[in-house]
């Protein structure tokens, strides 16, 4: 890691986050970090500097601290609906990296469904949707909850329809029937 830091262009992305995985390493052995606090005194938003806090201390083996800097970033949400949505996506997605990483699957399991349900409210986010069902469906396979996870797979692989009713794909199986017998109704009534 010293050697890394010799190397690395000054002021760039990378030299900061060779800096804090230093600073991870050390507060991990008890020695005062240099560098986080700076950083998280200087970047904005907060919730963004603190999850790159976290993934440093998770590099560095310090997933206590890490934890702990995804639950501060967690109340440090700010901004429009979609950038709290995209954040609490991402904060979701490293809790659950954490805990697959001690092979957690059923605590991972929770952040995952969180993230699928946050997701599938709007279209507009139906790759992310898909990653994010991908994710929970390996998941559930090493839990060996096989058929969820295939069902959850071949949701995952299909592909967003085109044309008038392009957004059904967030709907389940039974909403889906609802709507198409409204729709049915609908150009059925006398006009």
């Amino acid at each position: 890691m010293l050697k890394l830091k010799q190397w690395v262009k000054p002021n760039t992305r990378n030299q900061t986050t060779v800096l804090l995985c230093l600073d991870a390493m050390r507060m991990k052995r008890g020695q005062p970090g240099k560098f986080e606090a700076e950083y998280l005194a200087k970047t904005k938003p907060e919730s963004a500097a603190l999850r790159k806090v976290a993934e440093c201390k998770f590099w560095a083996g310090d997933h206590k601290g890490s934890i702990a800097c995804l639950e501060k970033a967690k109340l440090k949400i700010r901004g429009t609906a979609s950038e709290k949505l995209e954040e609490t996506v991402d904060i979701n997605r490293q809790f659950a990296s954490i805990k697959m990483d001690f092979t957690d699957w059923k605590g991972a399991e929770v952040y995952l469904r969180q993230s699928v349900a946050l997701l599938s409210k709007d279209p507009q986010n139906y790759k992310q949707l898909q990653t994010a069902r991908g994710l929970l469906a390996h998941c559930l396979k090493q839990q060996n909850r096989v058929a969820e996870a295939e069902a959850l797979l071949r949701e995952s692989k299909r592909k967003q329809p085109n044309g008038k009713y392009r957004y059904d794909f967030i709907f389940t199986d039974e909403e889906r029937t609802a709507l198409e017998k409204e729709r049915a109704g609908k150009s059925s009534a006398p006009r």
